[in-house]
């Protein structure tokens, strides 16, 4: 997505964009995730747990952002120290983080949960892959990962697309529009974001599924392991009765 934001180029400014070996964009799009290794406390900046159950229009991430942490706040103070900040790092530091989060904002699982963590507790087939579960209960695949990467993989296997700069060109031939106004990262801004993208959780990632999804309550708790998400969640529970235990953890989307 931080590919397809910058694209396209001006024309007239190609022939003067040398080529690079590796998409500096593409390569900070992902810093933000390796990061989360090395300062835990950044990975509630990834999401936000809106109830599926919410009205998109006027859900309020405020009562499931405690003390900020959560992707709305992070994308206001990354995008304020950017702006305002005197050392070179703290801003690098803080280009990294708006580039990846506004992608995961626009990514409607990061902004929803439905008792299931984002869908990363909620096995789903995928082609003709059936789900596995793994010694620590989770899951692959998961509508969580469908939606963050297998989705794309997917993609770019049909068209032959090579890497970030081909996804980003064949996307931008699709209709978007050629421009974009530059707009301050307000909090009403952001807001308006994580509303539009809960209403494609609503819509489509939960919308759509082959088989109904239960709607889970405003109240029902999002744990810390799909094992213990499973209890309480009854769509997760439907689905997570016969399927064989795999033996090694595969890393999280």
């Amino acid at each position: 997505m931080a590919v397809l934001a910058a694209s396209p180029v001006e024309p007239d400014l190609v022939r003067r964009c040398a080529p690079l070996p590796v998409d500096p964009l593409a390569d900070a799009a992902t810093w933000a995730d390796d990061e989360r290794a090395v300062l835990p406390a950044t990975a509630p900046w990834h999401f936000v747990n809106m109830p599926r159950s919410l009205t998109s229009s006027s859900a309020d991430p405020g009562p499931y952002c405690a003390g900020g942490r959560c992707i709305v706040d992070a994308i206001v103070t990354q995008f304020l120290r950017l702006r305002m900040s005197e050392s070179p790092r703290q801003r690098a530091d803080a280009l990294r983080f708006v580039v990846h989060l506004v992608g995961d904002i626009h990514q409607p699982l990061h902004v929803v949960t439905n008792g299931d963590r984002g869908g990363n507790c909620f096995p789903v087939t995928y082609f003709s892959r059936a789900p596995e579960e793994d010694e620590r209960g989770g899951f692959f695949p998961e509508l969580h990962g469908v939606w963050d990467s297998s989705a794309l993989s997917t993609l770019m296997r049909t068209h032959r697309l090579t890497g970030s700069a081909s996804l980003a060109e064949y996307v931008a031939r699709q209709g978007l529009p050629r421009t974009v106004a530059a707009s301050p990262a307000s909090r009403s801004l952001v807001i308006s974001w994580a509303r539009e993208a809960h209403a494609l959780a609503r819509s489509v990632a939960y919308g759509r599924l082959p088989v109904p999804a239960p709607m889970e309550p405003a109240t029902a708790l999002t744990l810390t392991s799909c094992r213990e998400t499973a209890i309480s969640c009854t769509a997760c529970w439907r689905f997570t009765s016969a399927w064989p235990r795999r033996t090694s953890r595969r890393s999280s989307p």
